[in-house]
């Protein structure tokens, strides 16, 4: 015995399948944004400085001490 779908089953599905679509795109959208978004906010934005800094005062490479990398203080 097979089954058959009906016209309202048929009509139900087209509406479910629209309905899925627009919400897909409409996700995808609003994702993009975002993303496009924070791309654009961390381009604008400044670098944080490197602070280079050893345990002890001159314990970096040969020739440099942590006054001459990190500034005066």
């Amino acid at each position: 015995m097979g089954t058959r779908l009906t016209a309202e089953v048929g009509g139900r599905f087209a509406v479910l399948l629209v309905v899925a679509t627009g919400v897909t795109f409409a996700l995808a959208a609003a994702f993009d944004a975002m993303a496009l978004r924070f791309l654009r906010r961390r381009l604008h934005r400044t670098p944080t400085p490197i602070r280079a800094a050893w345990p002890e005062a001159g314990a970096g490479p040969a020739g440099t001490h942590e006054r001459n990398l990190l500034g005066a203080r």
